[in-house]
């Protein structure tokens, strides 16, 4: 007897998905654009189809770099925030009630970027980027090991930033944070 393929239905936050034994299957796709006439980093995150789903507005004058991840009418989810003094830089994450949920840290390595982000809320995850920082890979756990739970693409002909997110996995806001935060760290001028 041989086993061909194994087939799950999962029905999620109203969208069903078929995941297939060895495959990755995207739950939510979304673009991320930089607003291009603006005094300080704000985003506009929509879906494929082109429906609002998220805001972000940047700190304007600050010595610690701090963004927020609001819903479309401006309500906010996160807060993201860097440390002062670090020789890697740290950043921590809050949720609305400003109680931190994440730590963010970059690791030690030449060309290839790698974060570790450490939560209890919403698990460990790992981010690992190629040399140009154009492409992102977040895995679940705290290696590449875990499964993909999104993958981050940097559009190459654009005038102003933007980025396309597959995510595989729940968790949709806490990942456009992490997105949010990659631009801060590898295509901002600082």
């Amino acid at each position: 007897m041989k086993i061909i393929g194994i087939s799950v239905k999962i029905i999620l936050a109203n969208k069903t998905i078929f995941i297939e034994y060895g495959k990755e299957y995207k739950l939510g796709q979304y673009i991320i654009n930089q607003k291009l006439l603006s005094l300080r980093d704000s985003y506009i995150i929509k879906d494929t189809v082109g429906n609002p789903r998220f805001q972000c507005k940047g700190s304007l004058i600050s010595i610690r770099k701090t963004f927020w991840l609001n819903t479309p009418t401006g309500a906010p989810i996160f807060k993201v925030r860097k440390k002062l003094f670090k020789l890697l830089p740290k950043f921590d994450i809050f949720n609305a009630q400003d109680e931190k949920v994440a730590s963010v840290k970059v690791k030690f390595s030449i060309g290839i970027k790698k974060l570790a982000i450490e939560s209890e809320v919403f698990g460990d995850y790992f981010i690992r980027g190629g040399i140009l920082a154009w492409d992102f890979a977040v895995y679940q756990g705290t290696d590449e090991e875990g499964p993909v739970a999104a993958r981050i693409s940097k559009k190459i002909v654009s005038v102003r930033d933007a980025y396309r997110i597959d995510i595989m996995s729940g968790n949709e806001a806490f990942i456009m944070a992490l997105c949010i935060l990659l631009d801060f760290l590898y295509h901002r001028n600082r």
